[in-house]
């Protein structure tokens, strides 16, 4: 315990002098949510979903020339929309029937939730005036009560950049620290002083999670206070999905450093499977317009069910509990496990 010890403060003072860290650890991210909260809570565009199959492209096309809402299709066809609605997936979706005249028959569907009530009525506004000329077409505007009490871009960048920031700092703050120090000799010194990997590896995996858990408490605050996220959340759930995500990504940056035979290696297989987890991960916006089979891979992605879960944690539904995120969990845990088995086995002093 006491070599942990030692080892967990030189790794701390080590972060005292390293700018690059403190920067990508918590500058960058506290910039980027500042910024793209304040971007993304004023943009003009209003995105209404909608079936591509069930749309004719004649309509979608006549809809597209306003510069107020944004048609995008839903290319996640298995689930409910009303429940995507509900479970604060997306805001708005756009039908498209027939009437007994063969007439075309259009049904949008909103969030009930108050602060969607101004897009709501831009939405069903912009719709008729468009239709207007049409005297035979319908609109028909429904909201669709349930799900938390707020929603928006922030819902989605909030956990994103947390999950991706621990991302980063376990692939690059974990993972290429120990190649590196590798390759230049320092394990071959501290064998020296008849040390065993443990306590070495312990003490870095333990400052890393130190950062993890500050990053968290740093980016929420900044929520809470800049944008009026509420505080209302269940913080033991959401210490749990941050430790398990947290460990998956130390996990995985020590499994890769430990199969990479040179640094040059690691690097490309850190640029391979880091950029993928971000952009299927749900980052920078919602993973529901994937198609199936591309929603189905996502799934499996550690960042992907830990933004998941962080965004049921942080904007809770009603009954939000262990069950809601269970699967979240399930996935987690079987990575923590999974990417530190393949490490023990592999991990050569």
């Amino acid at each position: 315990m006491t070599k942990t010890w030692v080892f967990f403060k030189l790794r701390m003072l080590q972060l005292k002098y390293d700018k690059t860290a403190v920067l990508f650890s918590y500058i960058f991210p506290a910039l980027m949510l500042l910024g793209l909260g304040y971007m993304k809570s004023g943009e003009g565009t209003i995105t209404v979903y909608y079936h591509e199959a069930d749309t004719p492209q004649a309509i979608v096309e006549q809809l597209s020339v306003n510069k107020v809402i944004k048609l995008t299709p839903l290319y996640n066809t298995s689930k409910d929309v009303k429940e995507l609605i509900r479970t604060r997936a997306i805001k708005h979706f756009l039908s498209v029937s027939k009437t007994e005249n063969d007439s075309p028959s259009f049904t949008v569907l909103h969030s009930a939730r108050v602060e969607n009530d101004v897009e709501s009525s831009a939405v069903d506004g912009v719709l008729r005036a468009i239709l207007n000329g049409d005297a035979s077409t319908g609109l028909n505007s429904h909201k669709i009560h349930g799900g938390g009490s707020r929603l928006g871009y922030l819902q989605v960048i909030l956990p994103g950049l947390i999950g991706m920031t621990l991302l980063i700092v376990g692939l690059n703050g974990f993972g290429h620290v120990l190649i590196e120090e590798k390759h230049r000799g320092l394990f071959k010194n501290i064998k020296t002083i008849t040390v065993s990997p443990a306590p070495f590896l312990t003490g870095l995996f333990l400052s890393r999670m130190l950062i993890s858990y500050t990053v968290v408490a740093l980016l929420f605050t900044i929520a809470i206070f800049i944008f009026d996220v509420s505080p209302k959340v269940n913080y033991g759930l959401l210490a749990l999905i941050v430790t398990l995500g947290a460990i998956s990504f130390l996990g995985l940056g020590l499994m890769l450093a430990t199969i990479s035979p040179t640094v040059q290696a690691f690097t490309g297989m850190v640029n391979f499977v880091q950029v993928p987890f971000i952009v299927l991960g749900g980052v920078f916006f919602s993973i529901t317009a994937f198609p199936d089979w591309l929603h189905s891979f996502a799934q499996v992605i550690p960042l992907t069910r830990m933004n998941i879960a962080m965004q049921k944690i942080m904007f809770p539904g009603p009954g939000m509990g262990l069950q809601e995120i269970r699967s979240e969990v399930i996935v987690l845990s079987v990575w923590c496990v999974g990417t530190l088995a393949v490490s023990y086995r592999r991990f050569s002093w």
